[in-house]
């Protein structure tokens, strides 16, 4: 098979534990920080979505919603600077650092404490969202195969940290999706399907019958 290089998430969150950098995931600088929102935020989430898997795991005790971050996984097919195609994937956590400043500041402060939750949108996107892979348009055009390997690896691993979670410096954490996100060329992609703007026939722009104006009519009167 094709070889691909591809950042396992575990990985990452060694590195940013050892790098004193977890609060780009957390929202917090320590998971025990953090805690008091992640259990407010799976209490929020749980009355929205309460047949959510994460729930059993909790009441099962195979993990503590409070050491359990939720996140989206997210893909998008881009351009490179020479307009060729490139797909690229990454994850994004849910708890960060605010909003931007599209409202006033005494606004956002006051709807997030109102919330007492952060929400991951304030920042560079190399700070809210942590690339797990990406392939060049030529890699996969007539291998659709390899993008879905690369994805499935990508997702055993967020299995693992679902379902054993991983050992920090101070404390256990698991992760755990919410959502899958992504434009049209991902979401055909992921979900295999066989019907979509890809395969679908292509119209001819519709033809209007264009009136010769001249022909038509004489000193204000239709012929």
């Amino acid at each position: 098979g094709q070889m691909f290089e591809w950042i396992r998430p575990s990985d990452y969150i060694k590195f940013m534990d050892e790098n004193s950098k977890l609060e780009l995931i957390l929202g917090a600088p320590t998971l025990a920080k953090a805690a008091p929102a992640l259990e407010l935020f799976w209490k929020r989430y749980e009355a929205v979505n309460p047949s959510h898997q994460v729930f059993q795991k909790a009441r099962e005790g195979r993990l503590a919603l409070n050491q359990t971050l939720p996140f989206y996984f997210h893909a998008d097919e881009g351009r490179t600077l020479k307009k060729k195609p490139v797909f690229i994937i990454q994850w994004q956590p849910c708890c960060g650092k605010g909003v931007g400043r599209k409202n006033s500041e005494a606004l956002i402060k006051a709807r997030l404490e109102e919330l007492r939750l952060q929400p991951n949108f304030k920042g560079h996107t190399f700070v809210t969202r942590f690339l797990a892979g990406l392939l060049l348009g030529s890699s996969y055009a007539d291998k659709p195969q390899v993008l879905s390997d690369l994805i499935e690896h990508i997702c055993l691993d967020m299995r693992d940290l679902g379902d054993s979670g991983i050992q920090l410096s101070q404390g256990h954490l698991w992760l755990c999706p919410i959502g899958n996100k992504g434009d049209w060329s991902y979401l055909v992609q992921v979900a295999n399907l066989t019907r979509s703007y890809r395969n679908a026939p292509k119209r001819n722009k519709p033809a209007f019958h264009k009136v010769d104006v001249w022909h038509n009519v004489q000193l204000g009167q239709g012929k």
